[in-house]
């Protein structure tokens, strides 16, 4: 998932931020994004 957000933003100058919605509140999504999705977004963005 971060891949793809990653490839889809790249031919963007500058991006500040990503707002990530999840589909449910289920405790393993939010996990997911927070411990696998967010993390490799704010190293490729920083």
């Amino acid at each position: 998932m971060a891949e793809r957000l990653l490839a889809d933003v790249a031919p963007i100058d500058r991006v500040d931020s990503f707002i990530l919605t999840p589909l449910s509140d289920e405790l393993d999504q939010l996990e997911l994004l927070a411990e696998r999705v967010a993390p490799t977004l704010r190293e490729a963005t920083a």
